[in-house]
């Protein structure tokens, strides 16, 4: 079901219940959320994420840095061809 079926399904906020073997996680959340507030939600749900990874048996290899700011890779991405290409010019 898509998040706004079940917000107006349930006529305003909303509430996911994911359930894995250890309990379960619940999650509320308003009716309405500006792009900024879903740009901090999905921050915070990675800063959450991490912190629930320091958590398993083995912590480096739950935490894939892919999962992590896309934003982030793709400006470093970029930074790396346009250095490449200068390198290239240069030659």
């Amino acid at each position: 079901m898509s998040m706004m079926r079940m917000l107006k399904r349930k006529g305003g906020g909303g509430k996911e219940i994911f359930t894995l073997e250890e309990g379960r996680v619940i999650i509320k959340f308003p009716a309405t959320l500006s792009s900024a507030s879903l740009e901090d939600l999905r921050q915070y749900l990675d800063i959450f994420y991490r912190k629930a990874c320091r958590l398993t048996d083995d912590p480096v290899d739950a935490v894939d840095p892919k999962m992590f700011d896309k934003k982030r890779e793709t400006a470093i991405a970029s930074a790396v061809k346009r250095e490449a290409s200068l390198h290239d010019v240069k030659s």
